[in-house]
């Protein structure tokens, strides 16, 4: 198994004086590297100091806004995970562009060790086109199908996702369905929903 000693520190702002928060090892003076602790370790360690230690319950008795200025981008995905390990609770995290929804998802990820959820913007397309990708449109649809099933425990998005106009929450569940490997469907009611849903036949 390998150990190794290990100590953080996280800077950041608070009522307009720059602070350190040191977050030293668990007991016995080592994390443990091989069982994958020691970014949730960190984002636990968080709430240690006094000036932060109140913010999961201003977030379970709804005392909010809290505005809190100065962390690095690390440090703000370590107090978000940390809010998320504290509270249980759904994180939907806003970003000012794609670059930085990349990089706070990359962080989440690595704090959380579960799979966090992008909504993006769909790239519009004002001409006629024989094939384009639709990547992100798969992304945004997955996003939002997760989003109206109270399935997406953590996403991230991007202001311009947010501002762009999609569907209610029950018309993407009632025009979403589920195929398994090995299942076995009635192709006519299956062509008749994809049809349903904006999907046209070119054979």
């Amino acid at each position: 198994m390998l150990q190794k000693p290990c100590m953080c520190t996280f800077e950041y702002t608070y009522a307009g004086k720059k602070k350190e928060l040191f977050v030293e090892p668990p007991i016995g003076g080592v994390f443990d590297i091989q069982r994958g602790q020691i970014m949730r370790t960190l984002a636990e360690s968080v709430f240690n100091d006094k000036n932060l230690d109140l913010l999961p319950k201003y977030v379970e008795g709804g005392a909010l806004p809290a505005l809190i200025s100065g962390p690095g981008k690390t440090a703000r995905a370590a107090i978000a995970a940390g809010l998320r390990i504290k509270t249980g609770r759904p994180l939907f995290i806003i970003c000012s562009d794609e670059t930085a929804a990349a990089n706070i998802k990359r962080d989440l990820e690595l704090f959380l060790e579960e799979p966090c959820l992008t909504l993006a913007s769909r790239e519009m397309n004002f001409y006629g086109a024989e094939s384009a990708s639709r990547d992100d449109e798969q992304k945004r649809l997955r996003t939002l199908y997760a989003l109206a099933s109270e399935s997406a425990p953590v996403v991230v998005a991007t202001v311009t996702g947010l501002l762009q106009r999609t569907l209610p929450p029950s018309a993407l569940r009632d025009a979403a369905t589920e195929l398994h490997v090995g299942g076995r469907y009635d192709l006519n009611a299956l062509a008749e929903l994809l049809g349903a849903s904006g999907y046209e036949s070119r054979l």
